[in-house]
């Protein structure tokens, strides 16, 4: 048992619970070191439990930690009885127990290794978390969050205006654009185009007349340039003249040519609609006259042809006899020679057939011989596949081990730990055999025993009657039977002491290994444990009693 307390101390020191290098066995361990190792590996085994590695002061809270720990011990699938006094009031032999299944439920570090969250599964691990975030942070209007993602609409009129004629003169006719500006320029298209939208549902908005600093009258507006540019006369646009030139009449009307040139245009586009409609009439009707005359032209053919025929038909009528009789014959030769052909051909196509029938199946046999080869060509480079993914985790986890080991260095004597493991499982074998040994030995000596006892019994049955029948005659045989009778009964009395005298030894050994088994549990220790606890808990309950009379005196 000490090899076995070393292994479960090495492992608990291996997971980070702090165990002091003079602890050699779980006999040492107190409650506190206990629970704090039993946590320390449920922690490892199933994170995110939350249990406690210190013991509270108060006895209640105590058995509350013990017994959530004794079901965390259940859920993780230990089989025997726990509760909350296998940590607190533990025995040697079950504290063992235990601590040997939590070492067992340990996983290894190939297990570590893994179940590491590859590129995707992290991926998908930090939008669940910053779903999680997102949902737990309080929500915001959108009015009134507008301002921090909101940016200046800043336009820039296409007209610009300037005090000094020659300049304008120079725009009107010689500079092609206006520049605008990167930030000005989405911004000026959509004030461009919405005047464009509200000229042409209000325009009277837009036509009255503005007055100019000399007098005259205009009409050129910003909206009027741009719904001009938006719509896209086939002739480019080109600027106005400045707001100081007097306008001429030319240049009044342009809004009625414009209006008359449109009507032309919608004028146009209907006539041209309207003969598109004629034309994909017309050539509707064309088809059809098309194949009305394919069809004529058909039934020409087809009379043409049976002309013909009557024709010869005719010609034969003069000497139809004769005709008749020439037919015939030639009938008859036609219908040999397609007798003979037809053998011919029966004669060809049966070697052929069966060629033909021997390909075919033979075509079938590669087929399906193909098929299984690319299903077992497909297998095998899907073990293929999967024997690289494999050799490549186990060059990982062979790189990882070797760091590792590195890391340990000779802090861990593995090699005395796996020897000595190897020489109690020896240990173990030999213990099997002489087992096995001792087993065997008492089959034989109870099948003695058996023969021995069917021998006795015969013998008995064969004195018996042999001396019975003697002792009707003879009082010497009478006495010799009575003899007999009472040797058998004080043999059978022996035999019966023998057996329960075997049976009361056997009694004894169990009642002291169950005395061992009890002075291992440390009854005394654990009993001066409770005692303690309980005078702990009476003054617990005292001191809670006097405040409540304290209390109920104040009220």
């Amino acid at each position: 048992m000490e090899e076995v307390d070393r292994i479960i101390l090495h492992s608990l020191r291996q997971i980070g619970c702090d165990v002091d290098e003079e602890i050699t066995s779980l006999k040492q361990f107190d409650s506190e070191m206990i629970v704090k190792a039993a946590v320390s590996c449920l922690d490892v085994i199933q994170p995110g439990l939350g249990l406690p590695k210190a013991l509270p002061y108060n006895m209640a809270a105590k058995y509350r930690v013990g017994q959530d720990i004794a079901q965390a011990c259940t859920d993780v699938g230990y089989p025997g009885d726990i509760g909350y006094q296998t940590f607190l009031y533990s025995g040697e032999t079950d504290l063992r127990k235990v601590f040997m299944f939590l070492t067992e439920k340990l996983p290894k570090e190939q297990e570590k290794f893994v179940h590491e969250p590859s590129g995707a599964e992290l991926f998908l691990r930090k939008i669940r978390l910053k779903i999680k975030e997102e949902c737990q942070r309080p929500w915001i209007p959108s009015s009134c969050c507008s301002s921090l993602s909101s940016s200046s609409f800043l336009s820039q009129t296409l007209v610009t205006e300037s005090p000094s004629a020659g300049w304008k003169e120079f725009w009107a006719y010689d500079l092609p654009t206006n520049s605008i500006k990167s930030e000005y320029l989405i911004p000026t298209l959509l004030t461009i185009h919405s005047r464009s939208v509200l000229y042409e549902k209000e325009p009277y908005w837009f036509e009255k007349k503005a007055v100019a600093e000399d007098g005259t009258e205009e009409s050129h507006s910003p909206l009027r340039l741009s719904r001009e540019s938006i719509q896209g006369k086939r002739k480019p646009v080109i600027a106005p003249k400045p707001k100081l030139i007097p306008q001429s009449p030319k240049e009044i009307d342009e809004g009625e040519e414009e209006r008359r040139l449109k009507e032309e245009e919608e004028a146009l586009t209907a006539e041209v609609e309207q003969l598109i409609d004629n034309i994909q009439q017309l050539q509707i009707k064309r088809n059809q006259i098309v194949q009305e005359i394919q069809k004529e032209e058909d039934t020409l053919s087809q009379k043409t042809q049976k002309d013909a025929l009557h024709a010869q038909i005719l010609k034969l009528l003069p000497d139809g006899e004769n005709n008749i009789l020439k037919l015939q014959q030639i009938v008859d030769s036609s219908a040999q020679r397609l007798v003979s052909c037809a053998a011919q051909w029966e004669k060809h196509r049966v070697p052929l057939f069966d060629k033909y029938r021997k390909i075919v199946q033979l075509n079938s046999s590669k087929k399906n011989e193909a098929v299984r080869k690319a299903e077992t060509i497909k297998s095998l480079q899907e073990k293929r596949s999967e024997l690289e993914l494999e050799l490549k985790n186990k060059d990982k986890i062979l790189i990882q081990l070797k760091s590792e080991n590195e890391k340990n260095g000779k802090e861990v004597n593995r090699s005395a730990y796996t020897r000595r493991i190897m020489e109690i499982i020896g240990n173990i074998e030999k213990q099997k055999t002489e087992i096995e040994k001792v087993l065997k030995d008492t089959r034989e000596v109870q099948k003695e025993i058996n023969n021995l006892t069917g021998q006795l019994e015969r013998s008995f049955t064969i004195a018996d009657e042999t001396i019975f029948r003697d002792a009707k005659k003879n009082e010497t045989s009478r006495r010799a039977y009575k003899l007999l009778a009472t040797l058998h009964s004080d043999c059978d009395q022996l035999v019966e002491m023998v057996q329960e005298t075997g049976a009361i030894v056997r009694e004894i050994r169990d009642l002291e290994d169950q005395i061992e088994k009890e002075k291992s549990k440390n009854i005394a220790a654990n009993l001066e444990r409770i005692t303690a606890d309980l005078n702990q808990m009476k003054a617990e309950s005292a001191q809670l009693t006097a405040q409540l009379k304290l209390k109920q005196r104040n009220s």
